[in-house]
């Protein structure tokens, strides 16, 4: 996912805890957690394996909102495809989505329920993600 490193870099920089909800055997989370930069910068992982049920059923994404010791208003999911977005909503969180994963469109994403769809990693970050989704009160 391009952008994704530095992303999850600057959210972590910036006192955000970033936890992973993966449908990913654990070979392939192994080889993307590399990839990502990611063992210092995750606060958390949660498999499929983990989950009951997996997306579109909001269990993985209860289970580490569970983990993480937050409520979901408290939480935004970045996904990549329509089963995160409908996971993710019925969990209760927000879903900003990226359109890395290639099987969906910009329409797809929006109509499953995104409130904002990135081209990737690198948008997400240059839209001030995700201090844009909570202005401050005046």
């Amino acid at each position: 996912m391009p952008g994704a490193k530095e992303l999850i870099t600057s959210l972590v920089e910036r006192g955000y805890e970033v936890w992973l909800a993966t449908s990913a055997k654990p070979e392939e989370l192994e080889h993307h957690m590399k990839e990502l930069g990611a063992e210092d910068n995750i606060a958390g992982v949660v498999s499929s394996d983990e989950a009951e049920e997996s997306k579109p059923a909001p269990d993985i994404f209860g289970l580490a909102l569970e983990r993480a010791d937050v409520c979901p208003e408290d939480a935004v999911v970045v996904g990549d495809s329509m089963w995160d977005i409908e996971a993710a909503k019925e969990a209760g969180t927000r879903v900003a989505a990226v359109m890395t994963g290639g099987a969906f469109s910009r329409a797809e994403l929006e109509e499953a329920g995104a409130y904002a769809v990135y081209e990737d990693c690198h948008e997400l970050l240059n839209d001030d993600f995700p201090e844009k989704l909570n202005p401050t009160e005046s």
